[in-house]
């Protein structure tokens, strides 16, 4: 999540997607998912523009509504000055799980840890709701989450996996210009140029002409982050 989250807070309106890595057999087909809300358009062609919209969520088992605003995942709007959002998420599973968050740029905004015991499911669905209020004056993608509970030690999930789900973010950009947090750039420039040092070092490949075009595309890549 911590790369990724450094891309959205580069500008780059990268959609999550996720799917089951299907490597042996205590990892059942489906159990990594997409959701997509196709909005009406129900063809091959209209859930992949979904997909690439960023209109849904990934999940191991929890189903996620988000909306910010009236905007739900994927939207993009645009305000001058300063405004305040009201964003909600209600998370149902199936699964029991313990914290529910709202993240605005890669910060938590909005929090709530219940432990099991005390949220027990109702008709055998466990459900949480999270509420926020956010002042923002700069261009600001917020999404949310359920988190890992690192003091769980009864995770029922094949290799001992957490109950995880993220939506893709709602955008809202001040006055039209792209999400811009400088630490992240930053970041993502020297990620790229260890990717460099490292090629220059002629690491061994299969295809001595494939080092040669990842090195360039780590350039290009090195190129595009100064420009932000």
């Amino acid at each position: 999540m911590d790369l990724w989250y450094q891309y959205l807070n580069a500008g780059f309106r990268l959609p999550i997607v996720a799917g089951t890595d299907k490597m042996a057999d205590d990892i059942p087909m489906g159990s990594n998912r997409y959701y997509a809300c196709t909005r009406g358009d129900t063809t091959w062609q209209g859930w992949l523009g979904a997909i690439r919209s960023g209109y849904g969520f990934i999940t191991n088992g929890p189903i996620l509504n988000f909306s910010a605003d009236g905007r739900n995942t994927g939207d993009v709007t645009e305000f001058a000055g300063s405004q305040i959002i009201h964003a909600t998420v209600t998370a149902r599973s199936i699964l029991p799980f313990a914290t529910l968050e709202i993240i605005a740029n890669g910060w938590i905004v909005g929090h709530k840890t219940i432990f099991v015991a005390d949220n027990p499911p109702v008709d055998g669905i466990y459900t949480m709701t999270v509420e926020a209020d956010l002042t923002i004056d700069k261009s600001t993608w917020v999404a949310a989450r359920i988190a890992d509970d690192p003091d769980n030690k009864n995770r029922i999930l094949p290799r001992g996996l957490s109950v995880f789900a993220h939506t893709n973010p709602i955008y809202f950009l001040r006055n039209g210009k792209p999400v811009r947090e400088e630490a992240s750039i930053l970041y993502l420039q020297k990620y790229v140029k260890g990717t460099i040092y490292w090629l220059q070092g002629n690491p061994v490949f299969e295809n001595p002409e494939d080092r040669l075009e990842a090195l360039k595309m780590a350039n290009e890549a090195l190129r595009k982050y100064e420009s932000l």
